[in-house]
């Protein structure tokens, strides 16, 4: 086989996955808003929301006939069979965005796993079982290459809210471009313009999106001196995204805005040439230590990266994220440049919020005892220095 030939197939295949990628996104994006077009979106709404759907398309298939369908008896009439979507059709659905896209995967002792009696009872005691309502969190990582690395993250607490949210600022977004105005694909900190050009969009979208969500969000960052930790760059941002689902909890529980039971459903924005042995890694990492400090109570029900061009709250995130890094690295280092409009918008941004900094003792940072140092505030900004 030739070099060219060689090249050409490995041109295909990128097209392939760039595609495939697209299509994951896509559905990852329709999810969020709750929408229900398609088979796929629909199966795709239930194993989101039921996460024991992913073991079973028996349990997929009466999940589905009830939220779908509108079928609650414990029965079913021959006649609701003609007319209930087919489990053939669900199965494959459910195969597609498992096996294909990768998405909500069963369980690895399910995988291939024939089901014994004692386990087929646990199955239909789990499907019984009421609902645990969806909290969502969006996250982005930034400050590699500075003196601070920084997770932050939006978190939303009304799941219901949580799509209208999402489809309310795509239709302003649809309407500001219907009307002429020069609106950006992403709202990205990093593409606002120094000069000011395009720095009115970007605050009328945060304005519009805090006027829409202010009730039901908070935002939790933190922040971390990596001169003066002894750690490989990429390990602590795999520690400081289970660290801010532990302080997001219990600043919930202190604010009074959750009760348990909760699963919670993960976003982060895709970073360039990320393994999924590293994702795989965190998600374990979550889902280990959430079941130490409380049990069944609050699960995880999936850690995805998303590109943040298809989801509005990772990008709500990103600015959120980056305005913190344009003032704790940035400014910090640079205390005697020149101002521009990425500088206005981060305090913009932040001050909109009344975000407040705990400063704590960097040795605290693995600490199982982190959340006695939680403020009761909206947003927070936790430093280790």
């Amino acid at each position: 086989m030739t070099t060219r030939q060689l090249t050409d197939i490995e041109e295909a295949k990128k097209l392939k996955e760039l595609k495939k990628r697209e299509l994951v996104n896509k559905l990852v994006q329709e999810i969020e808003q709750g929408k229900e077009s398609t088979i796929l979106n629909k199966v795709g709404l239930i194993l989101n929301k039921y996460p024991h759907t992913r073991n079973s398309d028996v349990s997929l298939l009466l999940k589905f006939w009830e939220v779908f369908e509108g079928h609650k008896s414990d029965s079913i009439e021959k006649k609701d069979l003609f007319m209930f979507e087919r489990l053939t059709s669900i199965a494959r659905a459910r195969a597609k965005i498992q096996n294909e896209y990768g998405l909500f995967p069963a369980d690895e002792k399910v995988r291939g796993h024939r089901k014994n009696k004692e386990e087929k009872e646990k199955e239909f005691q789990i499907e019984s079982k009421p609902e645990m309502p969806i909290i969502y969190i969006y996250a982005d990582e930034t400050g590699k290459n500075d003196d601070y690395v920084i997770v932050g993250s939006l978190w939303v607490l009304d799941e219901k809210r949580n799509g209208q949210i999402q489809g309310e600022l795509d239709k302003w977004v649809k309407q500001k471009q219907a009307d002429g105005i020069n609106v950006p694909n992403e709202f990205h900190f990093v593409d606002i313009k120094n000069n000011g050009n395009n720095i009115e969009i970007y605050v009328e979208f945060f304005k519009y999106f805090m006027t829409i969500a202010s009730d039901v969000i908070s935002f939790t960052a933190i922040a971390v001196n990596k001169r003066n930790l002894k750690k490989q760059i990429d390990d602590l941002i795999s520690e400081l995204f289970y660290q801010i689902v532990r302080i997001g909890i219990e600043h919930e529980k202190k604010n009074n805005r959750i009760t348990f039971p909760k699963q919670l459903s993960y976003l982060k924005d895709a970073e360039e040439g990320e393994s999924k042995f590293r994702i795989r890694g965190i998600q374990d990492l979550i889902i280990d230590k959430l079941k130490i400090h409380y049990n069944d109570n609050v699960k995880l029900n999936r850690f995805i990266p998303v590109d943040s061009k298809h989801v509005k709250l990772i990008q709500v995130s990103d600015l959120f994220t980056s305005s913190i890094n344009r003032i704790i690295n940035h400014q910090r280092k640079n205390p005697d440049a020149k101002r521009n409009s990425k500088d206005d918008f981060a305090e913009l941004f932040l001050g909109t919020i009344n975000l407040s900094n705990v400063n704590i003792d960097l040795n605290k940072l693995e600490n199982e005892n982190l959340h006695e140092e939680i403020k009761v505030d909206m947003s927070t900004l936790y430093i280790f220095d």
